[in-house]
C-alpha cells in the first residue's frame, strides 16, 4: 500500500524538490522494499537515492535531519537485508565517517547495523560494535 504512495511522492519532486528530498524519498522506499520482500527494489531505490544527489533544485526546510551520512546508512541497511554483508560493512563504515559527532542516536542504529553485517563473518568483531553502540546510547 505504501509504494503507490511513495511512487506519487517521488513524482512529485522530480519536478518540485531538492535532491535530498528525493534521495530521502527513495531511501523510505527501500526500506519499505526490504521489509516487505523485494530485494531488487530495495537496491534499486538505494540506488537511485546515491544518484539523486546529483540533481538540482531546492529542498524544503523539514528535512534539515537528512544528509550524505543518512543516505550512506539507509544504503547499509538495504544491503545487509538483501544478504550482501561486505557491502553493508562499506556503505555503513562511510556513514560514521561522515555522521556529526551530535547525532549520537543514529551513531547507534548505524554500529548495530555494522554489527550485523559483520556478524556474518566476524561475530567477535561484531559484538565490538554492539558494545559501541550501547557506549553512545550512555553519552
Amino acid at each position: 500500500a505504501a509504494a503507490p504512495l511513495l511512487d506519487a511522492a517521488a513524482g512529485h519532486a522530480r519536478y518540485a524538490g531538492g535532491p535530498l528530498l528525493r534521495a530521502w524519498l527513495h531511501c523510505v522506499h527501500s526500506e519499505v522494499s526490504a521489509r516487505t520482500g523485494t530485494p531488487a527494489q530495495t537496491v534499486r531505490h538505494a540506488r537511485q537515492a546515491e544518484d539523486s544527489l546529483s540533481t538540482r533544485g531546492e529542498d524544503p526546510e523539514w528535512l534539515d535531519f537528512f544528509n550524505p551520512a543518512r543516505l550512506a546508512g539507509f544504503l547499509g541497511y538495504s544491503e545487509l537485508v538483501v544478504g550482501r554483508p561486505a557491502d553493508a560493512v562499506i556503505s555503513l563504515h562511510r556513514a560514521l565517517d561522515q555522521l556529526d559527532d551530535r547525532a549520537g542516536k543514529q551513531r547507534s542504529v548505524v554500529l548495530l547495523d555494522l554489527a550485523a553485517a559483520l556478524a556474518v563473518t566476524d561475530a567477535e568483531h561484531g559484538m565490538d560494535f554492539v558494545a559501541q553502540a550501547f557506549d553512545q546510547v550512555e553519552i
